[in-house]
Order: structure tokens, then C-alpha cells, then sequence
């Protein structure tokens, strides 16, 4: 559960599938933690690969045989020699799947889809920019990069970052450029999103169960998934999973939308998007996250948890005016 983003969901239902033989398609991260792409597992001991939330839009290629491909075929060649499978991916993703299977006339009884509840992913080049500083200051190659690291459990999020030389960075996601950026901007169509609601496509919805706070039924301070079944292929997919290894507990959906909202909406576009996208390609993310908050506001935020609550009133009574 430490290595999953929040209470290792998505993990139990793949376990489920790769036990009756079938193959198990999510996002990983590429060799030089720059992109994601998918991967194709069907051994247990593999599923790592896919543990972990990536901020970034997942590519549609898969490298198999030696070579980079398409998602799409690979996944309609193994339904089609009879393998069971199970997708995750974005509500997006889950989509573009099925319309490339039934416009190929591929049998999908075989097929298991889960989407994850999306906040929208980052831009990519927040991102790839982010990795190319930490390699910069650290002066060595990334091995390892999470932006989900389970520090001081589930909540606050931490990035880790590894590097080839064995140094370590640590620190909260929210207090980062890449955190602050992420919060604020994402892909233009994200802002209107089509699959939200009723118009999620998969069978299971996945995400984090936020509702569940200490001392509610459930409650892990290491994570807990919110599980919302869509169909009855959903529902045949969670009798399959070990409830010895992985406890299920009955949810008040209504809390559970409360605090995911992202379930059915988009979030609003930034009346700054177009100055942030130009600046990110000009100046740099850095430079870009200082000319929205603007600098006062922006050096304050990372010192706020560390001052007495009388000042941080004080703080906040300045930058609002």
C-alpha cells in the first residue's frame, strides 16, 4: 500500500485479473521519468511498474517485442487471442479504448476498464522542466520519481526523487513549482472534460476516498481508495478480488462526491492560462509560477506552516490587499 497513491485499489483489482491468467494494461513512467507510457503486466511480482499516480497525460504506445507501439492493437490482440483483460487509465483513455475496439469489431467480453477520478493531469513540460532541475542540481540521472511518496503517511503527498549517484530529495508536493503548477493549469481540453459523471466510460471508477477521515469505518492513515462500481462487469471485477488481503467497507456517496468533486466536474480555466503556457515556454517554470502568484505571495507560502497562526493572519491580511 506505501508504494500505491492512496490505498492500493487499483492493485487489488489487478491482482484479481492476473491470478485467472489475464493481462493488465496501465501507466508507468518512461526510462528517463520525462514521460508515461503504458505497460503490459501479467506477473504479480511486476505490478510495481504501474504502482504510483503520474501527473502527465500517459502516451498511447507500449514498448513490446523491442519497439515502441500502439496501446490500442495490443490491447485488441490480446482480447482477441481470448486473454482476459483488465485497462486503467483516464476517463479519456478508458474512451478512446473502446471506440478503437468497436471500430475494429473486437469482442469485449473479455474486457475490464477502470478510469481514474482526473483532476485534469499537468502539462507535460511542467514536468519534464521539473525533472531537468532536479537532474541539474543533484548532477545525476533520476532512477526513481514519485509524486505520491507516503513520508508521513497518506496526507500531505510528498515527492521523492532518486538519483544514480545515491542522493535522495524529499519534500511536500504542494510547496513545489511542480505542485503549484499542477494545482492551477492543466491541458486545455481538460477544462471541459467529457467524461465526468454519467459520462465515465469504465466499468470501476478509482480514486481517493478523501470522506474517510479518522475514526470512520475504514480509515487507513496509509491511504484508502474510494471504489465506485458502474456496471455489472464492475461488480463481477470486486468478487473477484482477495478480501483477505484487501477489506472492502460499504461508502456514503454522497460524502465521497463532496470531497471528489473532480468525479462529475471540470475545473475552471485560470484567466491567466495563455500567459502561464507562453511564459512556461519562455522563461521557465520557475519564472512562470512567481508571475502568477506574484513574488511576496509566492516566497510566503512555502514559511506559512512554520509562524505562529496570529502572524499568518497578519501574512494573509497583506496579501489581500
Amino acid at each position: 500500500m506505501l508504494q500505491s497513491a492512496s490505498g492500493g485499489g487499483a492493485i487489488a483489482l489487478s491482482k484479481a485479473i492476473i491470478c485467472e491468467g489475464g493481462s493488465v494494461f496501465g501507466a508507468c513512467y518512461s526510462q528517463d521519468f520525462r514521460s508515461a507510457e503504458f505497460a503490459c503486466v501479467e506477473k504479480i511480482s511486476d505490478l510495481h511498474r504501474l504502482k504510483g499516480s503520474k501527473y502527465i497525460p500517459t502516451e498511447k504506445k507500449i514498448f513490446q517485442d523491442g519497439e515502441y507501439k500502439s496501446v490500442w492493437p495490443v490491447v485488441a490482440e490480446k482480447l482477441s487471442s481470448g486473454r482476459i483483460v483488465l485497462f486503467t487509465g483516464l476517463g479519456c483513455d478508458v474512451a478512446a479504448l473502446k471506440s478503437y475496439l468497436s471500430a475494429n469489431h473486437i469482442d469485449m467480453q473479455n474486457l475490464f476498464t477502470v478510469d481514474l477520478i482526473c483532476y485534469g493531469p499537468a502539462l507535460i513540460d511542467v514536468h519534464t522542466q521539473y525533472i531537468d532541475s532536479l537532474e541539474r542540481k543533484y548532477k545525476s540521472r533520476i532512477t526513481n520519481f514519485t509524486v505520491r511518496h507516503k513520508a508521513k503517511g497518506w496526507i500531505p503527498k510528498y515527492i521523492l526523487a532518486e538519483f544514480e549517484n545515491g542522493r535522495r530529495f524529499i519534500t511536500p508536493f504542494d510547496d513545489t513549482d511542480y505542485g503549484l503548477a499542477f494545482g492551477i493549469y492543466t491541458r486545455e481540453s481538460c477544462f471541459h472534460c467529457k467524461f465526468k459523471g454519467a459520462n465515465h466510460q469504465a466499468d470501476i471508477t478509482l480514486g481517493d476516498s478523501w470522506a474517510t477521515t479518522p475514526g470512520t469505518a475504514g480509515y487507513n492513515p496509509d491511504g484508502v481508495s474510494i471504489i465506485i462500481v458502474k456496471t455489472e462487469r464492475g461488480e463481477s471485477l470486486m468478487e473477484k478480488i482477495d478480501s483477505e488481503e484487501f477489506a472492502v467497507f460499504p461508502a456514503d456517496m454522497r460524502a465521497a462526491f463532496e470531497r471528489n468533486t473532480m468525479y462529475y466536474t471540470s475545473r475552471k480555466k485560470p484567466d491567466d492560462y495563455s500567459r502561464f503556457c507562453e511564459d512556461l515556454r519562455t522563461e521557465g517554470l520557475h519564472r512562470a509560477i512567481v508571475n502568477h502568484f506574484g513574488l511576496l505571495r509566492y516566497y510566503t507560502r512555502g514559511i506559512r506552516r512554520m509562524i505562529p497562526s496570529p502572524i499568518k493572519r497578519v501574512i494573509k491580511a497583506i496579501l489581500r490587499r
